[in-house]
């Protein structure tokens, strides 16, 4: 992140995580818990936000859990699978223009508690 501007966001070697520069400095996020559900959103790396997992392409581990990235979709795509067939209705980050904000911090992979 040394040289980028504040909030760009990228996406990481797991499906659920993501980062963001502030300062020069990297912070990392883990999307939140799907509502009803044993799994996080996904991060969209296309729409700059989570998103639920039927509707993202990857195949990269899930910080957190065992579970395959297949197994998650799959299960996802039973319990939400009206959702899975319509436009996404995913959860933006705060401070990137979506009326919905994240309220809570979560540890992440390198450890680093979100702000």
């Amino acid at each position: 992140c040394f040289g980028m501007p504040d909030g760009n966001f990228y996406s990481s070697k797991y499906c659920n995580v993501f980062h963001r520069c502030a300062n020069g400095k990297r912070r990392d996020f883990q999307c939140p818990k799907a509502i009803h559900t044993s799994y996080d959103l996904w991060w969209n790396e296309e729409k700059n936000q989570c998103d639920w997992p039927c509707k993202i392409r990857c195949n990269k581990p899930i910080y957190g859990t065992s579970k395959t990235a297949m197994d998650i979709q799959n299960e996802d795509m039973q319990l939400n699978e009206a959702e899975c067939r319509t436009q996404s209705k995913s959860f933006p980050f705060a401070g990137m223009g979506g009326s919905q904000k994240q309220q809570n911090f979560y540890t992440t992979p390198s450890g680093v508690h979100a702000q």
